[in-house]
């Protein structure tokens, strides 16, 4: 993080939002150092706008695996509920993508039985969508 100028939460806000978003490896070793920050900016830009909000939060939250990886959890199973809400196989299909993540963020952790209890629930609460399901199948979960 040497040599990079510190952020401001006006600077984190107008990344975030996409005025200047940046994708590479700067951009996520910035945010990845002011993940704490990050994570309140989207807190506060989320009480006051909802377009763009998803975007947002899956970048902060793939920037938050690390360091602040139940905060990432939480992030993309908002997104996963958003999805398998919205219904039809292709929302399935990208569900199942966050899933793997938020899988990869709990082996991560060494807390398999926490994922496998999750997913459980998930197929559980779902169980009258069979395409939903059969996504899931594919995707391994």
């Amino acid at each position: 993080m040497t040599g990079l100028p510190p952020l401001t939460d006006s600077k984190i806000q107008r990344w975030i939002v996409g005025a200047s978003f940046r994708r590479g490896e700067r951009y996520y070793r910035v945010l990845e150092g002011e993940i704490d920050r990050a994570l309140e900016t989207l807190e506060r830009y989320s009480q006051q706008h909802r377009w763009g909000r998803n975007t947002l939060a899956l970048r902060v939250a793939q920037a938050a695996e690390e360091s602040r990886p139940r905060d990432a959890i939480r992030l993309y199973l908002e997104e996963v509920e958003r999805l398998i809400a919205g219904r039809g196989r292709g929302s399935y299909a990208e569900a199942a993508n966050y899933l793997l993540r938020v899988r990869a963020v709990y082996e991560q952790m060494g807390e398999e039985k926490a994922w496998q209890t999750l997913i459980a629930n998930l197929r559980e609460k779902n169980r009258r969508l069979p395409a939903m399901q059969d996504e899931f199948n594919q995707a391994g979960l």
